[in-house]
């Protein structure tokens, strides 16, 4: 009985909350009546006087010169000159962060001398309300006009007007802020601008990529950040520093400021005219140790102008993109880690993941990294502009709590869902500064972490626990209590294995724990992880084998075990994972067969088998692997700077015995001092094969450039025969290969790539490629394969005849050059 009454507070609030939305739908529904009573129309305006937009723009510039866009005005009129056709319409679109300078840049453009000889200039602030009627008013408005007044209300006689207007004329036409999305509007858009016999140009800004790669004739110009030097002159002009009085100690101080513009020309002029007002030096020292864009300023409209991107994004993509705000200003973000992110706490579907990426990355809210990778990762990862970093920070408002250990500093515990921990050390309790329902964590710049056991025994309803920034970690026993938990990200972890506590996460469904090289085995019951979709085992040398229990992970979609050394052998059990899609085993040295079952995997895109050098076959079924779209098999992993080849060996003597069929195709050898070729091979003179009796000499050409065989060399006149000498009988001479060292093995017959450099006869036949060091399973014999004529058999009558006539001889005193050309 005490058990039931302790649940009717909690029953009594889910009932009263229910009762509130039935009033609330009911409130809604009387206001719709009433809209349909009075016949109220959405959007009507009783006066005619259209609102006032405080962002539309003009073609007039600024009283003072642009700073640091020469380059790039330059780059934009001559995308715009270089098309000379009059019936093609010429669009540049110009894309950058909000703030960056596309206006500006814009008017530098349009006011240029080439553009004011054209007949007309026109300029259009298109806005976030996208009206094709009225784009194509504005341009009739700003042009001469020819009759009288005409209804422009109705499309087709705005076109007929432009036609009218436009024909046999060189216009310039600027389209300032779009912000229009659909195809089907811009294609109209483009439709009503282009006017056949005349030559018009278009300049676009807008703030994202998408809608500038859709309306653009060419790649889309991006506006790329300003110099700090260059962001440090605008704020002295800005700010009047020349009137400063004590200049010489602020200068090192503006630097630093100037460095928090992060190279937006908004930010440096609106920081300018903040310290205009500031003269002393310990005002300009606050200014550079605190977060500048919070300070409240009526011309501080950086953020403004960035949050009006942010509320044109889906609800959800707003979501996602306030929960960057977990990661410090500078961190490098990686792709995988924030979609498996985003995923856990249900903000999106895998499969809309990466589409969010790629929207951020065209708003510039996101920018992949310049960070060098390894040779062997292929992790993609992402920065944020600190001005966008301080706007996810805006939007999330209490919900994120950015706690340092060492300044000891919390806000608004009540509402935070999301945290992140700065020099967290083993004497703080976890439950003593972060709320019990608390959903994402995070730690950073934390060092060697040795969590307690029953650290997380108050969060039950955390799924997100991150420490890919602390340099080793230690998992407590009370992590198998975070039954909510679906995303663990722990690299590095310093345990010899992994904890048999994780098996009990029943909703994890991501799992990182790359570059734990101490862990030498997995838990035997892993199988019990029947959510877990994405696991990577990257740099995890030390362990020799997976556990049997290993192929009930039925949902696994991306398996990571690159790097992997250690294990020797792959389970058959492995082909139960029917849904997997990305395979890698790069750097699994240790790994000599591909099982079979392995090919029955349908649904596999991605298997990275590079640098697995004791592998020497694959499945003779690898060819049923329908969905495959990558497929790697390279044998030692690329190296940054690869050194010449050595010098070849000193010519040393017995060699091969093989026949030699065909000679590979090799560059023209040095000119020797007569000014004739010397032999390809560079053989001594008495291995060389002697051209047999009636066989024209032939003349070296550009050959092997043009895929023919090396020609027949000419042998200088110190080896000819001399007189009294006995001379070779005819027909074909001993094989070349038989007494030359340095002659290669002949190829393999219907195969187009070489054997390897010593084959072995008692291994089957082939090599798919040099650079494979894979044996493909032997081909199928269809017969004997037919005989391959040797370059020193006899020539036939009839293919003699065809042949080019000899040479004449040289006559005395001729240079022997002018005798190797007709």
């Amino acid at each position: 009985m005490p058990g039931v009454l302790s649940c009717l507070p909690v029953a009594y609030k889910k009932i009263a909350m229910a009762n509130r939305m039935k009033s609330l739908r009911e409130k809604l529904r009387k206001i719709e009546k009433q809209i349909a009573i009075f016949d109220f129309k959405k959007g009507s305006n009783t006066n005619n006087e259209q609102p006032y937009d405080e962002r539309e723009t003009t073609s007039y510039l600024p009283e003072e010169p642009l700073i640091g866009r020469d380059g790039e005005k330059q780059e934009i009129i001559k995308l715009l000159s270089a098309n000379t056709n009059n019936d093609e319409i010429v669009i540049v679109t110009i894309c950058g962060l909000g703030g960056m300078g596309k206006s500006t840049l814009t008017k530098q453009v349009y006011n240029d001398a080439q553009f004011k000889m054209y007949d007309h200039r026109i300029w259009v602030y298109v806005s976030q309300d996208f009206n094709l009627k009225k784009i194509g008013s504005s341009i009739i408005s700003q042009l001469p006009s020819q009759g009288g007044p005409q209804n422009m209300g109705i499309q087709q006689v705005i076109n007929q007007c432009l036609e009218n207007l436009l024909l046999g004329k060189k216009v310039l036409i600027v389209l300032d802020d779009l912000w229009e999305e659909k195809m089907t509007e811009l294609d109209k858009l483009r439709r009503m601008l282009q006017v056949k016999g005349s030559k018009v140009d278009v300049v676009v800004t807008t703030r994202k990529e998408q809608i500038a790669r859709k309306l653009s004739s060419g790649e889309p110009y991006k506006l790329r950040p300003l110099e700090d030097d260059i962001c440090w002159e605008i704020i002295k002009r800005s700010g009047r520093f020349e009137l400063k009085p004590n200049k010489e100690n602020m200068e090192q101080i503006g630097l630093d400021i100037a460095k928090k513009c992060g190279g937006v020309p908004l930010a440096a002029q609106v920081v300018g005219s903040m310290l205009q007002k500031i003269d002393d030096l310990s005002g300009w020292i606050e200014i550079n140790s605190s977060d500048i864009w919070n300070i409240s300023s009526e011309d501080n409209d950086v953020l403004p102008s960035l949050k009006l991107s942010y509320e044109r994004m889906p609800p959800q993509l707003r979501v996602c993109f306030s929960y960057c705000s977990i990661f410090p200003k500078g961190h490098n973000i990686v792709g995988d880690d924030l979609a498996q992110q985003w995923i856990a706490l249900d903000f999106t579907e895998q499969s809309k993941a990466k589409e969010y990426i790629k929207q951020l990355l065209g708003m510039s809210f996101l920018h992949v990294s310049k960070l060098p990778s390894t040779c062997r990762e292929q992790v993609v990862r992402y920065t944020m502009h600190d001005l966008v970093h301080d706007l996810a920070r805006l939007t999330m408002d209490d919900k994120l709590i950015d706690f340092n250990a060492q300044q000891r500093n919390t806000r608004g515990q009540k509402y935070c869902r999301y945290s992140l921990l700065k020099n967290y050390n083993q004497t703080i309790k976890l439950a003593s500064i972060l709320p019990s329902k608390i959903r994402a964590l995070r730690f950073s710049d934390s060092g060697e972490l040795h969590i307690q056991s029953g650290a997380f025994s108050f969060a039950n309803c955390l799924r997100i626990l991150d420490f890919s920034e602390c340099s080793g970690i230690l998992l407590p026993a009370s992590i198998g209590k975070l039954k909510q938990l679906r995303c663990l990200i722990a690299p590095r972890m310093q345990d010899e294995s992994l904890p048999e506590c994780i098996t009990e996460l029943g909703k994890l469904q991501y799992l990182n724990i790359n570059g734990s090289s101490q862990i030498s085995a997995l838990p035997e019951s892993i199988g019990k992880l029947g959510c877990l979709k994405y696991l990577c085992l990257s740099g995890c040398s030390s362990i020799s084998k997976l556990p049997e229990s290993f192929g009930d992970l039925k949902c696994m979609v991306h398996l990571d075990m690159s790097g992997c050394s250690g294990i020797r052998e792959l389970e058959d059990w492995l082909g139960k994972l029917r849904n997997l899609q990305h395979l890698d085993l790069s750097g699994c040295s240790s790994v000599k067969a591909i099982p079979e079952p392995l090919c029955g995997l349908t649904q596999l895109q991605y298997l990275d088998l590079s640098s697995c050098q004791c592998l020497d076959r694959l499945p003779e079924a690898i060819g049923s692997l329908m969905d495959l779209q990558y497929l790697n098999i390279h044998s030692q992993p690329p190296r940054a700077h690869a050194r010449p080849p050595p010098p070849p060996p000193p010519h040393r003597a017995p060699a091969h015995t093989a026949p030699l069929a065909r000679r590979r195709h090799r560059p023209p050898a040095r000119p020797h001092r007569t000014g004739r070729p010397r032999c390809p091979r560079a053989c001594p003179r008495a291995l060389r094969p002697r051209r047999p009796r009636g066989r024209p000499r032939a003349v070296p050409s550009a050959g092997p450039a043009l895929g023919r065989p090396f020609p027949w060399p000419r042998r200088p006149l110190s080896s000819r025969p001399a007189a009294g000498r006995a001379v070779p009988p005819a027909g074909p001479s001993p094989s070349h290969a038989a007494r030359c060292p340095r002659a290669r093995p002949r190829r393999a017959p219907g195969w187009p790539f070489p054997r390897p450099r010593r084959p072995d006869p008692g291994r089957p036949c082939a090599l798919a490629a040099p650079f494979f060091g894979l044996a493909l399973p032997p081909a199928t014999p269809r017969g004997p394969p037919a005989p391959t004529p040797s370059v020193l058999d006899p020539v036939p009558d009839s293919a003699r005849s065809r042949r080019r006539p000899p040479l004449p001889r040289r006559p005395s005193g001729m240079p022997s050059h002018l005798l190797l050309s007709r």
